[in-house]
Order: C-alpha cells, then structure tokens, then sequence
C-alpha cells in the first residue's frame, strides 16, 4: 500500500492556513470633529466616485517606505473598497457643511441636481514620515453633467499621532473633512457667482 503524501501534504498546507493571523480591517469615517449641521438649504449634490490610483484602489492599504518603496500591507486593509468609503465619507462632509442634500453615484433617476462633484486622487497613503497624504483634482459640473464650471487641485496631508494603522485611518478621516470643506467653500462660490 502507497502511503498518502497528496493528502498529508494538503492537510499540512491547510493547519499552515488556518495558523495565520487574518488581516486587521479599518474604517474610513467621518471625522469626529467635523462641524455641525448647517442650516437646512435647497441645495442637491452629486458626488460622483471617486477616481484612486491603482495601488490605492487594493483592500491592502498602501505606505511608503524609506528609499520610496511603496508597500501594500498584507497585514492591515481597509474594511471596504476605498472608493467606496471615501466617496461616502465625502458626501456626508458636502452635505454637513452646505446644509443641502447630498448624494452619491449611481445618483436617482430623475433626481434635479444643482453641481456634480467629481475628485480625482493622485495620491492616498501613509508616508514614510508618518504623514496621511491625499493629492488630486476636484471637477465641478452642472447638475446636468454636461459643463465643467472649474477645476481646482487639493492637496491636504495630516501627521499620524500614533504609530497604529488605526490612527492613519483617523488621520484620512481628518484629510477627508479638509477637502469636504473645501468642496463646499468652492459649490458656495460658484452658487454665488452663479446668483
């Protein structure tokens, strides 16, 4: 009788298997200091997805290492697709800080929307320095979608207080209330300029 390596060789792989650590998942929320509801506005929002480099868009959250080496951590993700928490997260900052409505794509059928917002990231990760950095682009848009009224560049980078990924996940949340007030400074303007 032949001994049966296939199957002790599998079940040696799947008690390597289950012996790993799974991998810490994090959050990308709102700031917990951002600012209250403002006074309630006729004002609707679209906020399109946002656009994440290719190595941001993995679950693995990505850093920067000494030399610039860039690295997507095995061991710490985020706990959704990033595209879709910070487009979320940016949509809740609009809307607290217009005091309109604001929706994300896909956007209601037959909804009337005022301005489109769409943010282009050139950058999202955790420097070597210990510093969350996010660089990029903002498009505003008719409510339509079929003019771009201005685009503007955003760059916002918070230092990391601890040395834990979760304090990176809070630091983003601290970039993200940055540009989400930002955004809204800018849909005012053009409301304005508009009026």
């Amino acid at each position: 009788m032949r001994p049966a390596r296939p199957i002790a060789a599998a079940l040696a792989l799947l008690a390597a298997a289950c012996a790993s650590k799974p991998p810490k998942l994090y959050l990308i929320e709102d700031a917990p200091n951002a600012g209250g509801p403002q006074q309630a506005r006729e004002l609707y929002v679209g906020v399109a997805r946002v656009a994440l480099p290719a190595y941001a868009s993995d679950a693995r959250i990505a850093r920067r290492s000494e030399g610039g080496r860039l690295i997507l951590d095995d061991d710490h993700r985020w706990a959704e697709p990033p595209e879709d928490s910070l487009t979320r997260v940016l949509s809740s900052q609009i809307a607290r800080e217009l005091g309109g409505l604001s929706v994300s794509e896909p956007f209601p059928r037959g909804f009337k929307l005022d301005i489109r917002v769409a943010s282009t990231f050139d950058q999202f990760l955790l420097t070597e320095n210990g510093e969350a950095v996010m660089t990029g682009t903002i498009s505003y848009i008719t409510g339509d979608g079929r003019r771009t009224l201005k685009i503007e560049p955003f760059s916002v980078k918070t230092g990391v207080t601890g040395a834990s990924m979760g304090d990176y996940a809070a630091a983003v949340s601290v970039n993200l209330a940055e540009i989400g007030g930002q955004i809204a400074g800018t849909v005012e303007d053009l409301r304005s300029d508009a009026g």
